[in-house]
């Protein structure tokens, strides 16, 4: 069976706590999550192989801790995890840091290059600690508004599959729990396949 088809991503929920916790901490992340961050995780059994998180921090919108197991890498699992972030970032303008090995890899997700100097002060102090402790990182924005890439509102998903039922449910709840106080509803538009 393909490896990928088992793989579950989605919206991480309280009782994940625990186990994302012990995730970060086996792979070194500090203080991963806070209350306000929407995470998403990949399961692969009862295991996690894989999470992200988008939070607002300095008042901008910032995508941290994308992982991926290492046996895990280059079979989609990162994409899944961030075209489900990508949905709850919406057209909200988001930072990142990545490796600077992934660089195409965010590019295909709407960001750019940002030049440090104009970057949010505590961005510009993070991404010195990154580079002083020997990464080769890279200061990243996704503008507002990202149409036209294979991460767009009008594709996402790299083999042009729409969300699911439960998947769009899942985006709504992390929209809702990073702007309190807004309900959002669902909408459809149906269309024939291939469009």
């Amino acid at each position: 069976m393909d490896r990928r088809k088992q793989v579950i991503v989605r919206l991480a929920a309280p009782r994940d706590r625990p186990r994302v916790d012990s995730f970060c901490r086996e792979r070194g992340y500090r203080g991963f999550l806070c209350p306000e961050a929407a995470v998403v995780v990949a399961e692969l059994g009862r295991d996690l192989i894989g999470l992200g998180r988008i939070q607002a921090e300095g008042g901008v919108l910032v995508l941290r801790g994308m992982r991926v197991d290492m046996p895990h890498r280059r079979s989609g699992i990162g994409t899944r995890l961030l075209e489900l972030l990508l949905a709850a970032i919406g057209t909200r303008a988001c930072y990142c840091i990545p490796y600077a090995h992934l660089r195409g890899f965010y590019q295909s997700a709407g960001f750019i290059d940002h030049e440090t100097p104009s970057a949010p002060g505590f961005l510009r102090d993070r991404l010195n600690e990154y580079r002083e402790a020997g990464n080769d990182v890279i200061l990243m924005l996704r503008p507002g508004c990202c149409f036209g890439n294979r991460f767009s509102e009008h594709s996402l998903g790299t083999t042009g599959q729409a969300l699911s039922l439960a998947q769009s449910r899942d985006v709504l709840q992390l929209i809702e729990d990073m702007v309190p106080g807004e309900r959002l509803e669902l909408s459809w538009a149906l269309r024939p396949r291939g469009f």
